[in-house]
């Protein structure tokens, strides 16, 4: 996953896009993108962007202007869209140092 700042016109608020990128996915299969949070001992999650996997098995989803960051504790994650296992997990500041990465979410 690839972070990218990006300042539309200056002096204005800086905005993210991620770039998930994965190889070997199932042709055809579709994958999305969605940040998390946990809520007492629920999850809440918001879908950010979703794409299709490609013939070939490679996949790429982009989902543009996003806020600078994401709220504390929050975390960002890839999952398949069928059965929405997660497939890998960001958390932390989405620019800069102080991400960690996680194979499965992180349980409330």
């Amino acid at each position: 996953m690839v972070a990218a700042g990006i300042r539309p016109k200056p002096g204005s608020e800086v905005r993210s896009w991620l770039f998930a990128y994965a190889r070997d996915a199932h042709p055809a299969e579709r994958y999305g993108l969605r940040q998390a949070t946990c809520t007492g001992q629920h999850i809440a999650t918001s879908a950010l962007a979703d794409a299709t996997a490609d013939q070939d098995g490679n996949l790429t989803i982009v989902a543009p202007n996003l806020a600078s960051s994401i709220p504390e504790g929050a975390w960002v994650e890839v999952y398949r869209w069928a059965d929405g296992t997660a497939l890998g997990v960001i958390q932390g500041a989405l620019l800069g140092r102080g991400a960690t990465t996680f194979r499965d979410a992180p349980t409330c």
